[in-house]
């Protein structure tokens, strides 16, 4: 005979709810009291249940993206090399650059904001506060069962149930005291981590720039017998860039790349069409000079 198929277990353990029991000739006061406080207590553990959720999506969201960019970044050297030469596929290598610094900022962003710490701090203060809460009801219990049986005198009673409410009321904000500290020293510390890294980032971005500006080189041009062009302007050419239309018999071209390019000049003169090519030569951290004769 097949055995019926096992049920499910739950995603996730539910905790003990005991009923509230009375005791015999209870003040009614009291009973409100009790009511209030496990009111309170059953609020801020849907409020730590709802926000553990939202942070868990949050945290989730933004690791699994900054694993999928870094996955991708390390691939995409690869992929492009086998790319056709036709493809330029050396322009395509700065794109794994970019995704591993998207990456990098979505865990900056998970650290700046505490969505993975803030999922562990929300969960260990909803168990706290479940735990308290079945301690609360446990205690109650006991404490109507005993009144039943005529343990101590009706003030001793009343007095040692409003200890246990107190005491119950001060767990309920010691548990969210200490989960705020604990925010506050993480935030803390990741303001002063991503201040840090800022000013290493400024650090960093300006010596690039710095040695950037010495590998680079520059290209002054100039152009003979420019008073005798048609407008008194041409048009030039370095390289692929675009074709630039000029007024001056000077023309200078900053933060070249050391190498040797193709300068193409063109103008009209007496109604006709003259130009010029010719190949400069850049030097890291030098200005060439370069004299143009259209023809």
């Amino acid at each position: 005979m097949a055995k019926p198929p096992a049920e499910k277990p739950p995603k996730n353990l539910q905790p003990l709810k005991l009923s509230a029991v009375r005791q015999p000739q209870q003040d009614e006061d009291l009973q409100i009291l009790y009511d209030e406080v496990m009111a309170k207590l059953e609020e801020t553990i849907r409020w730590y249940d709802w926000h553990k959720n939202h942070n868990k999506r949050l945290a989730s969201l933004l690791r699994g993206l900054a694993i999928s960019l870094a996955g991708v970044a390390s691939v995409v050297p690869i992929a492009v090399s086998m790319l056709p030469d036709s493809w330029k596929p050396e322009r395509w290598v700065p794109i794994a650059s970019i995704l591993a610094a998207l990456g990098a900022g979505c865990i900056g962003m998970d650290r700046l904001f505490g969505y993975s710490s803030s999922w562990m701090r929300y969960v260990t203060a909803m168990l706290n506060l479940q735990a308290q809460r079945e301690l609360l009801q446990f205690n109650w219990t006991r404490r109507a069962l005993e009144a039943r049986l005529g343990g101590g005198t009706k003030s001793d009673r009343l007095t040692a149930d409003l200890n246990l409410l107190y005491n119950a009321r001060l767990s309920i904000n010691q548990v969210i005291k200490e989960e705020t500290l604990e925010w506050v020293v993480r935030f803390s510390g990741a303001l002063q981590d991503f201040e840090k890294s800022a000013v290493a980032q400024r650090t960093s971005m300006a010596d690039f720039g710095h040695s950037l500006m010495a590998r680079q080189g520059s290209l002054k041009v100039q152009i003979a017998g420019f008073d005798q062009l048609e407008s008194h302007q041409c048009e030039l050419q370095l390289g692929d860039a675009s074709i630039e239309t000029h007024h001056g018999a000077t023309k200078a071209f900053p933060h070249v790349a050391p190498g040797q390019h193709v300068l193409r000049v063109s103008a009209q003169r007496d109604g006709k069409r003259v130009s010029s090519e010719e190949i400069v030569t850049i030097l890291p951290g030098e200005t060439s000079t370069v004299t143009v004769t259209l023809v």
